[in-house]
């Protein structure tokens, strides 16, 4: 079985649907072809529903199979039980960029907050080289901040003014990287970070922008670049200053669009005692020897 994946508490209240809608309108329903009043009520009818939960499952599947993806089962606890979610809740709306649902990358999200907890017992800063909208270092400040001492802080190093140009070894098939691209108000992260007074967000480029930060040890680096060479730099940067046990993140190595990261990341962990370890969901991470 497959699993929908909505917030808990999400909706409003809607006439109920009292018969069972068939196939197409299911369909209709899932791409937005009706107003939202009948969607949240044929989503209401199927949740309560065995048997359209069950044609819900075989639909989803079959479209899933037919595009060549994977859907996560619907046994697995983390989807099913949203606890886990809670102290992020408030800081997931940046996610819901034009109009997608904060919810779009949760997988990895939650294997960020796995990683920042596998940290918890050791000293040093913490780091994330793109911030965008301050999701990621929002993540890692919940889970660690009560852990933070002395001169220890959080760093969220962006340019807030996109991508810098991407490299001929960028510039793959799936690519869509742009010099630009992603370009954001530093003042989105500024609000969704407001609550850690431990967070530090320094505006610049790779990797001029790491000048603040040099006299710092870490204990964990979370890289999501999108591209080639600032992911070499970041390297450059985090690796001898991170502490043993601490984990190097690096949110797109398993994407196609980013296979600039890929061969970045491989190439500078090939002559390396640290193992590169991949995850179904395109993050990979490394644990410093």
């Amino acid at each position: 079985m497959a699993t929908v994946i909505t917030m808990p508490g999400s909706g409003t209240k809607t006439a109920p649907v009292t018969t069972c809608p068939n196939v197409s309108t299911l369909a209709m329903a899932a791409v937005g072809q009706m107003s939202t009043a009948e969607q949240q009520a044929i989503i209401a009818h199927v949740a309560a529903c065995p048997e359209c939960a069950k044609t819900r499952n075989q639909l989803v599947e079959q479209l899933a199979g037919w595009a060549g993806r994977m859907l996560y089962k619907g046994h697995l606890i983390w989807p099913n039980d949203w606890t886990w979610c809670a102290p992020y809740k408030k800081y997931l709306t940046p996610d819901a960029a034009n109009g997608m649902p904060k919810t779009r990358i949760i997988d990895r999200r939650f294997t960020l907050i796995q990683m920042a907890k596998a940290v918890r017992h050791l000293r040093g800063s913490t780091g994330e080289c793109g911030v965008l909208g301050g999701v990621g270092s929002a993540m890692i400040a919940k889970t660690l901040e009560d852990t933070y001492q002395g001169e220890e802080q959080h760093f969220g190093f962006d340019s807030f003014e996109g991508l810098s140009e991407p490299g001929e070894i960028d510039k793959t098939q799936y690519a869509w990287q742009k010099k630009g691209s992603l370009a954001i108000s530093p003042e989105t992260a500024r609000q969704n970070l407001s609550d850690f007074d431990f967070v530090t967000l320094v505006k610049g480029w790779i990797p001029d922008c790491f000048a603040p930060a040099m006299n710092h040890r870490f204990r964990l680096a979370h890289i999501d670049l999108d591209l080639h060479q600032p992911t070499i730099d970041s390297l450059d940067f985090f690796y001898p200053r991170m502490n043993p046990g601490g984990v190097f993140v690096f949110d797109d190595y398993g994407h196609l669009t980013c296979l600039g990261v890929r061969s970045a990341v491989n190439d500078y962990f090939a002559n390396k005692p640290e193992v590169v370890l991949e995850s179904v969901d395109g993050i990979a991470y490394a644990f410093k020897v």
